[in-house]
């Protein structure tokens, strides 16, 4: 997949147009477009060093995302493993 190196080293992967962006693989452009996403916004969850989670928004047509799209995602994806995590401490209980 193209977007893991990437994701694996803790960075954002930023897409505004598939079609013009110059990093989506030719072979991936149509899958893309097959669950109707023209561009994304991956944000990678690290956690202990490790890869551990992936958050992706996407949107039907091109979009110029700016970086504080990247970051509500960023505080999202944190907020949510910060849920699930108060969710197992919980259930272990």
């Amino acid at each position: 997949d193209w977007t893991a190196p990437p994701l694996r080293r803790g960075e954002t992967v930023i897409v505004s147009d598939v079609h013009h962006s110059g990093h989506v693989p030719p072979e991936y452009i149509a899958a893309m477009e097959a669950v109707q996403q023209k561009s994304v916004v991956l944000v990678p969850l690290i956690k202990e060093g490790k890869w551990a989670g992936v958050l992706a928004v996407g949107e039907d047509a091109p979009r110029d995302w700016k970086a504080e799209d990247a970051d509500l995602a960023r505080e999202t994806l944190e907020r949510m493993w910060a849920a699930a995590q108060r969710a197992r401490a919980e259930e272990s209980l």
